[in-house]
């Protein structure tokens, strides 16, 4: 079962928006609504995009262990863009996604 406390937590001390990592994984920020009520579970692929964007395992985001542990460290090109994502807003980051 997917946490989605778990998956918030992370987010926000991250500093990473629901908006980018719906944008990562190719889906509409409307899909963390369902998440967070249990209508809908992150599709496997999209938990671990998940899970290596917040730098844990799918295991911890599952709930499966209490061991966030970090998932392999991005190549520098991904760290330079997500740096520069995450310095945008939301609508800055809308727009340099059209």
């Amino acid at each position: 079962m997917f946490d989605f406390t778990r998956f918030n937590d992370l987010a926000k001390r991250k500093g990473i928006t629901k908006l980018y990592i719906a944008t990562q994984i190719g889906r509409h920020q409307s899909i963390f609504n369902d998440w967070s009520k249990g209508k809908s579970v992150p599709k496997p692929e999209h938990l671990r995009q998940v899970a290596t964007l917040l730098d844990t395992t799918p295991e911890y985001l599952t709930g499966e262990s209490d061991d966030p542990g970090h998932a392999p460290e991005p190549p520098e090109k991904q760290k330079k863009l997500l740096a520069e994502a995450n310095s945008l807003s939301d609508a800055e980051l809308e727009k340099a996604l059209e």
